[in-house]
């Protein structure tokens, strides 16, 4: 049919157009830096740079840069804005929330919610409570006069904010917190970004397209009545098909953005 021709037109343009707008946010996680380094350091560890220009893992009041998110023989790069994954401590709280605000530990290289003396790295993207099985023992040495001691650590998503943490970035993190807790509310346990961006890919595209068809099916209807009112039976009957088939699309993608939120507990 005509009708369906151009629907189909309409509702590609609109849901690529939805794309377009959406996959830069997937595929621009973050910027990043690349230093020289023969060093090796763990990825979701906090960076400074030294009197050498050398980076090496951050303290609080150290020329703090950003955290690894990738390591080669000879250099390693360093996030300094965006969404990425970060080590934080253990504190006797235990619990970290979707937009808490996280900063330096005792422990160079590794994050912790931020507290009153310390510079704040990033929001916290997502939820972690004190019996997540992410909590992980290990073996460190704070500096080279102490002894090793066991400590707890979470490797967490996390918004990186420049400086000490700008008002548009800390509103944007908690605006993400907001949209993670509705979320949550609604599958009964956290989810981290990922599954926001897509489970809103396919809710929001099953909506246009559902609506697209819709509305060509409907303008092109009564068009062709008009042109032709004789018709009007069969041409009343494709456009309840239509419509039918709409419903079934929009139904089909919040389902399966509600299955993406759902699948798994973190």
């Amino acid at each position: 049919m005509k009708c369906n021709n151009r629907a189909g037109w309409v509702t590609g343009l609109l849901l690529a157009a939805s794309l377009v707008v959406v996959l830069p946010s997937v595929v621009l996680a973050y910027t990043a830096t690349v230093y020289s380094s023969s060093k090796t350091f763990t990825i979701g560890t906090l960076m400074a740079i030294d009197n050498s220009g050398q980076p090496v893992p951050a303290a609080a009041g150290s020329n703090y840069v950003g955290v690894v998110t990738k390591q080669s023989d000879a250099a390693v790069e360093i996030a300094d804005s965006g969404i990425v994954q970060v080590f934080v401590a253990k504190d006797n709280l235990g619990s970290i929330e979707s937009g808490s605000k996280i900063g330096f530990s005792s422990v160079a290289g590794i994050g912790a919610l931020l507290n009153t003396s310390s510079t704040q790295v990033g929001v916290s993207n997502e939820n972690v409570d004190s019996s997540s099985s992410r909590w992980k023992t290990i073996t460190i040495k704070i500096n080279d006069n102490t002894a090793e001691q066991d400590i707890r650590v979470a490797l967490i998503a996390v918004r990186l904010t420049k400086g000490d943490g700008a008002g548009s970035a800390n509103a944007s993190g908690e605006l993400i917190g907001t949209v993670q807790r509705a979320a949550e509310n609604i599958v009964g346990h956290s989810v981290v970004l990922w599954q926001i961006i897509f489970a809103a890919i396919l809710g929001i595209g099953g909506l246009i397209l559902a609506f697209g068809l819709i509305f060509s099916s409907g303008r092109e209807g009564i068009m062709s009545i008009g042109r032709n009112p004789m018709a009007s039976k069969v041409i009343l009957h494709g456009m309840w098909r239509v419509s039918i088939t709409s419903i079934a699309i929009m139904m089909a993608g919040l389902l399966f953005a509600y299955l993406i939120l759902k699948v798994g507990s973190v």
